[in-house]
């Protein structure tokens, strides 16, 4: 019995581990499920060794976005909603467990079949997390941040392969590595190996022929602004004006950037902070993150030049239960768990918004707002398919430095996805990501 409960309890601290150590240990995602078919294959497998694997990895990965829950909403009952959204993620992976080994029981699978079948529904249960996990939403949402590939970002040699095989063909991939050696260990034969080397190919490629770029000119001509310390808004704004001054007395900018809710007020309500800005900027463009106020509220991405707004764009996916309620749920008790007094978000009109911004004279970007770059594969602007991604993030959300780390992890991979170019901005860091996985510091003021 115990041997069985180490089997799984270790399959899912190497599945965590690589998440919160990707610099050390992104190479544990190939090796994870090998103790978890092992036990497959030696000992009967049930639910419950499915919620428990699940309680150990969605009690630890999902730990940031539970104490958003518990931080930002108000009432009793937070914190029952944190332990249930929790709940509700490991009992997918029990259904997975049972579903498996009774599909493998129902046929009667021998050995090796079994383990050809537990690896097809481990890509299975890994898509649908990523994708479709909170399918009670709507619209539905998954939790990017457990996919596979992620802490393989951390160097970008790894994935080399994404713009020929695609990330869902790579993730298969991936798995087969675990599956060969399982085989190797159960029926003593090396052969099986040849099915590791196979599964490894496209990750080692990557190593064999990638080359060293040097870093785009055009981050030199980029200057992050950090945020603002002071709360109010009028503050806030005298500040952004001092950093702006800077800003052009170095001469070498042609743009100016500033992170998501780097002024958290409804900036078109705010013509004196815009007066203020038009004194110490000139005719340098600013890009900054702020909100909207129209008939409703929304999280918007700002244009400003010579304190004039020349361009927004409203964000149109919001997170559920932090940012806005979901459709389907919208009632005022869940608001209050989840938002607490916070005003709530809503998406921005598609017919309204701009595909893309033009930032300087020369240089167009198609904007995203934090989750909108996560949420999917952000796809490109009918008449500008090429141009880079600007992304505005608040991770100041998260306590917690790896989550922070995972975002920047995932982004690359989109870069990598997309093979497009993305000038990450957030309270934290500011990147420019190229479309090969190069990730390279702006200059900050």
């Amino acid at each position: 019995m115990w041997r069985k409960w180490g089997c799984v309890t270790s399959s899912a601290f190497l599945f965590v581990v690589p998440f919160w150590y990707p610099s050390l240990c992104a190479w544990f995602v190939f090796i994870f499920l090998v103790p978890l078919f092992y036990a497959a294959v030696r000992f009967a497998i049930t639910w419950r060794e499915g919620l428990v694997w699940g309680l150990i990895v969605f009690g630890t990965l999902l730990h940031p976005l539970t104490r958003v829950v518990h931080e930002h909403g108000s009432g009793k009952f937070r914190l029952l909603a944190a332990a249930l959204l929790i709940m509700w993620s490991a009992a997918h992976a029990a259904v997975w467990f049972w579903a498996t080994q009774g599909l493998a029981a129902g046929f009667g699978l021998s050995p090796v079949r079994m383990i050809f079948c537990w690896g097809f529904t481990a890509f299975c249960y890994v898509i649908f997390v990523d994708r479709w996990l909170l399918w009670f939403l709507w619209p539905v949402q998954g939790y990017p941040f457990i996919n596979l590939l992620v802490p393989l970002a951390i160097d970008a040699r790894w994935l080399q392969g994404v713009p020929y095989t695609g990330s869902e063909l790579l993730l298969l991939l991936l798995i087969l590595v675990g599956i060969g050696i399982t085989l190797c260990i159960i029926k003593h034969q090396k052969r099986w190996l040849v099915l590791s080397c196979i599964g490894l190919a496209p990750f080692v490629y990557g190593w064999v022929i990638h080359k060293q770029y040097l870093p785009p000119a055009i981050i030199q001509t980029i200057g992050c602004i950090p945020p603002a310390k002071k709360r109010r808004a009028m503050d806030m704004a005298a500040e952004i004006a001092t950093q702006l001054s800077r800003g052009v007395r170095k001469g070498s900018f042609s743009v100016l950037v500033l992170p998501e809710s780097a002024f958290p007020y409804p900036l078109n309500e705010f013509p004196e902070a815009l007066s203020c800005w038009a004194m110490a900027q000139g005719e340098l463009p600013l890009v900054l993150g702020s909100h909207r106020k129209a008939e409703r509220l929304y999280n918007t991405l700002y244009v400003v030049k010579g304190g004039r707004i020349i361009n927004y764009y409203d964000k149109k996916r919001l997170v559920p239960f932090t940012e806005s309620m979901p459709i389907n749920l919208r009632n005022r008790w869940l608001q209050t768990i989840f938002l607490g007094t916070a005003d709530e978000f809503f998406p921005g009109e598609q017919a309204r918004d701009c595909e893309c911004v033009n930032v300087t004279q020369d240089q167009l970007f198609q904007p995203l707002i934090c989750s909108e770059l996560f949420l999917g594969i952000p796809q490109p602007c009918p008449h500008h398919p090429t141009i880079p991604l600007i992304c505005m993030l608040n991770e100041s959300w998260f306590m917690s430095s790896w989550q922070r780390k995972l975002m920047i992890l995932l982004a690359t991979l989109q870069a990598m996805r997309t093979r497009r170019s993305i000038l990450y901005v957030s309270h934290e860091s500011a990147l420019w990501i190229t479309a090969t996985g190069g990730v390279h510091s702006l200059p900050r003021l």
